[in-house]
């Protein structure tokens, strides 16, 4: 589907948008630690953690496009996944589960106030998924 230039090319801007990606992180960083470090800013001020959190969100939406576009270079996980029949089953069942962790999650959370430690359902709700997965797993 794709030349190996083409593949090559795409590889090369896929580095260097992770890199951006990874520098926008570090550049952000680095400044909070330093205007609070030089007490260029005092502890109340949310300036630098607001230029960290805009840098953030500059980052991921790089991580998450070029990641998408980089599954679609590779063409032996694309083969593998069209040969496969879809198991409808472990989606049902993954699907019932976090449904069922959301519910506990409110639960907890309206009825008990315990919103601070009810988002260790997510955690446990994927494990579970985890398991059914390898169990009903067709080989």
């Amino acid at each position: 589907m794709y030349t190996e230039e083409e593949i090559e090319k795409f590889n090369s801007k896929f580095a260097k948008a992770i890199a951006l990606g990874v520098g926008l992180n570090i550049l952000g960083a680095i400044q909070l630690i330093f205007l609070y470090g030089m007490e260029i800013f005092n502890d109340e001020s949310t300036i630098p953690v607001v230029i960290l959190l805009a840098l953030t969100t500059i980052a991921v939406p790089i991580y998450i496009y070029y990641g998408i576009q980089k599954s679609k270079y590779n063409i032996e996980l694309y083969n593998k996944m069209a040969s496969k029949e879809p198991d409808d089953k472990v989606g049902k069942i993954c699907g019932i589960i976090m449904l069922i962790a959301t519910i506990i999650f409110f639960c907890l959370g309206a009825f008990r106030s315990l919103w601070n430690v009810a988002w260790i359902v997510y955690p446990i709700g994927g494990l579970i998924c985890g398991i059914v997965s390898i169990i009903l797993e067709k080989d």
